[in-house]
């Protein structure tokens, strides 16, 4: 007997979620960018690819041309996407294949840094004790709605994030320094991009706030610094807490 599985989602099939992390002042991004930016999670999914042209990603996304191609810029230093440029089969100007950067993990530290709670931390509970909860956050001084995130004491603040603040979290070599970057670099990129580029990378050296690492090609050490050198950059400086520079040397 064939048994037909019925597909509980329906309501959901056709959302495209975007993290609270875009509202946050210091990605400055634009209104055309969160166009642009749902536009690419659309078609290419939570962590996917998606090959659209400039003009047909303007189309899409209603938006300019121009602001595309800005905004792909200020994406891709914000940390949200990754762009490598393709040949075309059949010959002619490359076009760019974009990568969604998985930045769940990343969303979740940056409002738990700040000593806040999302309302999103509610998953796996049943909307009753969601609308508990509600209830509870209506009962304060300020009332606060179901999706605003909630004020927590500092004390509250979880001991790793105190600790990835402390000028002497890392006083390990660079191995270790680049072991633990690569660790959170694996959850912004696709696999196969991370294998690519930045798998077989190894810290060489720190000193005076450089972080020498070594790559095997040319190719991959000029992709590290062009394409993701502001991605590192930052993930580098939330393991760290503090600026670092990073170079790229071809072992």
């Amino acid at each position: 007997m064939q048994m037909r599985l019925l597909d509980k989602s329906q309501d959901r099939r056709y959302f495209t979620i975007l993290p609270n992390l875009l509202w946050a002042d210091e990605l400055g991004l634009r209104p055309t960018d969160f166009k642009l930016y749902a536009t690419i999670k659309k078609v290419a999914g939570e962590s996917g690819e998606c090959f659209m042209s400039t003009r047909t990603l303007a189309a899409e996304a209603g938006i300019s041309v121009g602001a595309v191609s800005e905004g792909k810029s200020r994406l891709e230093a914000a940390g949200l996407i990754t762009i490598v440029a393709k040949p075309r089969r059949k010959g002619g100007q490359s076009i760019d294949h974009i990568s969604v950067v998985d930045i769940w993990q990343r969303n979740v530290e940056h409002f738990m840094s700040q000593g806040k709670c999302s309302p999103h931390e509610h998953l796996g509970e049943s909307v009753h004790q969601v609308n508990t909860s509600a209830v509870k956050c209506s009962s304060h001084e300020h009332q606060c709605s179901p999706g605003e995130p909630e004020e927590e004491p500092l004390n509250k603040i979880p001991e790793m994030n105190k600790m990835a603040n402390s000028p002497d979290f890392f006083s390990g070599s660079a191995e270790d320094i680049w072991t633990q970057t690569l660790e959170s670099l694996k959850l912004q990129m696709l696999q196969a991009t991370f294998d690519q580029w930045l798998k077989n990378s190894r810290g060489v050296s720190f000193d005076d706030h450089v972080l020498m690492v070594g790559v095997q090609t040319q190719g991959a050490a000029e992709w590290c610094t062009d394409r993701m050198g502001k991605v590192i950059e930052r993930t580098l400086r939330e393991v760290m807490g503090d600026e670092v520079e990073v170079k790229f040397v071809v072992r």
